[in-house]
């Protein structure tokens, strides 16, 4: 799936391209901010391939480990929530009060119970692997080894970083910023 929308992002941002059409800045979230740091100049499409195909590989292993369940909850109210289990983590802030969770199910089929007796917004969402959580930590050295040659070029485009919110300089996309991708929020 990472391949496949990461394919269609790419297509899309050359399509733009080629309209004359270039945007301001670009950001993207999760598996989006690889095809974002394409766009943006950062990284050359077949670094880009390389990253997405690795990161997709890699993150596969933990299928079947847990899950993601989206909630109506702000992050402090989240934090607060999943504080006494080390297995489940934010995996992304959505908007003031929407968070998605990501770990080991039972415990989110726990959470999931407790904010329906609340009446508090929930969904699982379908997926085999838990994203952003704790079951990433195992195949974030090799990630971080496989990028090891990936060359980096100062961003042509403004890009927001997805972990920080912050505007980041594209040399500083290596290994070491790609694990922050994939494992925090």
């Amino acid at each position: 799936a990472h391949a496949c929308i990461f394919s269609v992002q790419v297509a899309l941002a050359e399509w733009f391209r080629s309209c004359g059409i270039r945007p301001d800045a670009v950001t993207g979230h999760s598996s989006g901010e690889v095809a974002a740091a394409y766009a943006a100049g950062v990284l050359s499409l077949e670094d880009s391939v390389h990253l997405c195909f690795h990161r997709s590989r890699l993150q596969d292993r933990a299928a079947g480990t847990g899950g993601m369940l989206a909630a109506g909850l702000s992050a402090e109210e989240a934090e607060e929530l999943i504080r006494q289990h080390d297995t489940v983590s934010i995996a992304a802030v959505n908007s003031r009060n929407a968070v998605t969770l990501s770990g080991e199910t039972t415990v989110l089929e726990q959470i999931a119970g407790r904010l329906k007796t609340e009446t508090i917004f929930n969904r699982f969402l379908k997926v085999e692997v838990p994203y952003h959580s704790p079951a990433m930590d195992a195949v974030l050295p090799e990630l971080e080894e496989v990028l090891d040659g990936v060359t980096l070029r100062k961003e042509e485009i403004p890009l927001v970083a997805a972990a920080s919110g912050d505007w980041i300089d594209g040399l500083e996309m290596d290994g070491a910023y790609w694990k922050r991708n994939v494992r925090e929020p």
